[in-house]
């Protein structure tokens, strides 16, 4: 029914119509116009090209008539929703395998509407906006609780796990955790690490104080015959950077001999060489 009133519109040069009336917006009432003339005073330089345009306008107003409206209900009843739990906006516009020609951009473009489409992602990067801002909040928000929470129940394991230990107060008891566990039960909340660093921390400090004999138990104590083997094999364990420095010699020592790596070196004893014996 709306193609026909549109092909009678073409034909009918008193037909009277508003654009709102059918959906069509004013540039494309224009090029209607346009080609309504072309028909009627030069039919036989019209050409597919120009009914294939006529076509995308009205494939256009019929989305925004009819399909725009079914596919907003469909999206209600499948509760789809503007926002980034359903939806992604591209920084870069999508990959084409195929550059589409002058002429067909010409005639898409009556298919696309791009003052609507900045609108929709300007609305759905603003609910980005939105949903990062409330996770920031969040997390600062749990961050400052933390701070607050973590270093009290910390004091209460550490009384509870010496709470058979006569004659200590509560600093008394952080000190012998500290010496124990080798870890620092007098920092504050704000200190953020992970357990496989604390791990690392824990056991460095834990060869560290034997090699320097700060134990008291006799278990934890290098005997004197390995003193020297052990301090040599520690100037290289002692941190990842100088055991990763040592492995890739270990592990690829032909990269070593790449003659970027090598010093100036002269080369006049080979010159005399070649020129004696070449």
């Amino acid at each position: 029914m709306l193609k026909g009133k549109f092909y009678n519109f073409l034909y009918n040069e008193k037909l009277d119509i508003r654009p709102e009336q059918y959906g069509l917006t004013r540039q494309e009432l224009a090029a209607l116009l346009t080609l309504r003339n072309l028909i009627n005073n030069s039919p036989e330089n019209v050409d597919d090209q120009d009914w294939e345009q006529i076509q995308h306008i009205l494939i256009q107003v019929e989305k925004r008539r009819y399909l725009y409206p079914a596919w907003c209900a469909e999206e209600a009843e499948q509760q789809l929703t503007l926002s980034p739990d359903f939806f992604r906006n591209p920084s870069e516009p999508a990959l084409r395998f195929v550059k589409p020609t002058e002429r067909s951009e010409e005639l898409l473009a009556w298919r696309d509407n791009p003052a609507f489409l900045r609108s929709w992602r300007a609305r759905l990067q603003g609910r980005f906006d939105q949903q990062a801002g409330l996770s920031e909040a969040l997390y600062k928000t749990v961050d400052r609780i933390e701070q607050e929470v973590l270093p009290s129940l910390r004091d209460g394991l550490i009384d509870l796990l010496y709470e058979d230990a006569t004659g200590m107060d509560r600093e008394d008891n952080k000190q012998k955790a500290t010496n124990e566990l080798l870890i620092n039960a007098f920092e504050n909340g704000c200190r953020k690490t992970t357990r496989a660093a604390q791990a690392i921390e824990t056991l460095q400090l834990l060869v560290w104080g034997i090699l320097n004999g700060q134990f008291e138990n006799s278990a934890f104590k290098i005997p004197d015959a390995d003193q020297d083997n052990f301090k040599a094999n520690w100037r290289w364990m002692q941190s990842y950077a100088s055991w990763r420095s040592a492995m890739f010699v270990f592990l690829y020592p032909e990269n070593l001999l790449y003659p970027d790596l090598l010093p100036e070196q002269d080369k006049s004893l080979f010159k005399n060489f070649l020129r004696l014996y070449c």
